[in-house]
């Protein structure tokens, strides 16, 4: 129980914010590093103009898709209450767990997060950032900028994301390009309709 208590006080504290102290695995609460991304892009050869720029991603961070790790965790929990066996660090658990179960649900099975967004909120910023080039000569030209995602919901939320960063970083360039697309095709973008999304 003391380690499962470990681990969702980290969940509840990362959920807050509070970085976790010492270097443990936390399972699927185990939050990604922030890395610091390369600013290096390899250039455009010289005498051309970039038409084409995509982005292939997995949605940004995202809620857990179900509840079965942290309601055995709970169930495990009451069965030590129950028989007397918590540790100092186990009596806290429950209210702890609890906490990061209404987190859970608050944000809903499986989508995703406000750290998500912003994950592609930067990538979309980003994207403008290294490739100014392919974005200028979408504003000038009128060229058709399509936005596509699969069908479900983080996906299109963090595409969504992706569009609101390259949309603030090209508005910021005095760039604009009206002719775009938000689309949905898992077709194009799932290898098979029995993977999960």
């Amino acid at each position: 129980v003391a380690t499962a208590a470990a681990s969702v006080l980290f969940a509840l504290a990362a959920s807050t914010g509070v970085q976790a102290e010492g270097n443990y695995n936390y399972g699927q609460y185990n939050p990604y590093d922030n890395l610091q991304y390369s600013t290096g892009v390899t250039p455009t050869p010289a005498g051309y103009t970039p038409v084409y720029y995509e982005n292939i991603g997995r949605h940004g961070a995202r809620a857990a898709t179900d509840s079965n790790e942290i309601n055995a965790a709970i169930s495990l929990y009451n069965k030590a209450k129950s028989a007397n066996s918590l540790t100092t660090l186990g009596q806290s658990f429950g209210a702890d767990a609890n906490k990061v179960k209404s987190a859970q649900n608050a944000v809903g099975a499986g989508n995703l997060s406000a750290v998500g967004s912003a994950e592609w909120q930067g990538i979309g910023s980003r994207s403008v950032a290294a490739y100014p080039q392919f974005w200028a000569y979408a504003n000038q030209t009128n060229g058709k900028v399509d936005f596509i995602s699969s069908s479900s919901s983080r996906a299109k939320n963090s595409a969504t994301g992706f569009y609101k960063g390259s949309d603030a970083a090209v508005k910021s360039a005095g760039l604009d390009y009206n002719n775009t697309s938000r689309q949905t095709s898992d077709s194009q973008l799932r290898l098979s309709n029995s993977i999960s999304s």
